[in-house]
């Protein structure tokens, strides 16, 4: 799979791939989908957490978000996350911002499987993320 995955999609791609049904309560998603389709899908992003750091990836971009900062990698040019480009890459740096922005805001609502990527929501995402 060339899409960046989260560890909460491994369960509902082992129950896929053995035909067995995910329980609705399962965050994650199957990844057979993305492994049987040649086409480049859209990226896709992977959140982590640890301790006070909370970070996501999407495509080759990484942005870190700590107490009091926050930091943005180009993968590609930097693998090992030593200089910070967000003040080169403004647009992207908003972009990774705000999509984490409602991962985060939504958190306790959002349910992958049934809305999507905060990125491509589905109908259910786009309702939920436009509801006041």
């Amino acid at each position: 799979v060339q899409a960046d995955v989260e560890v909460m999609d491994f369960f509902p791609t082992l129950m896929d791939l053995v035909g067995g049904t995910t329980p609705a309560t399962v965050q994650g998603e199957s990844l057979v989908p993305v492994m049987m389709d040649p086409a480049p899908v859209a990226p896709r992003p992977a959140f982590t957490f640890h301790g006070g750091v909370r970070a996501m990836k999407m495509g080759r971009w990484k942005y870190v978000l700590l107490s009091k900062a926050e930091r943005l990698y180009d993968l590609h040019e930097d693998p090992d996350e030593r200089t910070d480009v967000g003040s080169d890459h403004p647009l992207t740096l908003r972009v990774m911002r705000e999509t984490m922005a409602i991962h985060f805001a939504l958190n306790t609502e959002w349910k992958k499987r049934v809305h999507g990527h905060p990125t491509s929501p589905t109908a259910a995402g786009a309702a939920l993320i436009l509801t006041p």
